[in-house]
């Protein structure tokens, strides 16, 4: 069991192998949820249970933890990923594509105007600013880690309660 949870606490992915089979540990997961220790949002569909922090709890760096369970030669597998909400993780990959392309496009001017020989300092300081907007997102997912920490801590701890019913493969 320590073994696992030095996996999770070291990576966001895991995977656990068990020796239950795949339906006995997604019933396993439903009937911990259903608990009424538990207040945990959930969604489980197919092979995958997703696990939210309360709704009243919730923040805009609130993580979610997905679990998926495999079918193994000898049981399953449970794999699983600590992850910021999708619409979140969407709206960052926004911000840093708009970033790229603005970059390439004051690039693409700076270069234009250097050629011809005219006045490149604006594009320059465009470029600089958008390297400035990569840091500032970079910055920001760093902060919204450390604030999501005690939220993944009460995940990883939902989690690890759970495991303790099912047995764990060596």
């Amino acid at each position: 069991m320590e073994e696992t949870l030095n996996i999770i606490l070291l990576k966001p992915r895991f995977k656990v192998p068990l020796k239950q089979d795949k339906d006995f540990v997604l019933n396993t997961f439903k009937n911990k949820l259903k608990e009424q220790d538990y207040q945990y949002c959930s969604k489980m569909g197919n092979d995958h249970i997703f696990i939210d922090i309360p709704i009243d709890q919730q923040k805009i760096w609130s993580p979610q933890l997905e679990l998926v369970v495999e079918n193994a030669e000898e049981g399953s597998v449970l794999k699983g990923l600590f992850a910021p909400k999708p619409s979140m993780w969407t709206f960052f990959m926004f911000l840093h594509f708009i970033t790229a392309i603005a970059f390439m496009i004051f690039f693409a001017l700076a270069y234009a105007n250097f050629i011809t020989g005219k006045e490149t300092n604006l594009w320059y300081f465009l470029m600089g600013l958008s390297v400035l907007m990569w840091f500032f997102l970079y910055f920001l997912g760093q902060m919204g880690k450390l604030k999501a920490k005690k939220q993944i801590e009460e995940l990883k701890a939902f989690l690890i309660n759970s495991l303790d019913t099912l047995e764990l493969k060596q």
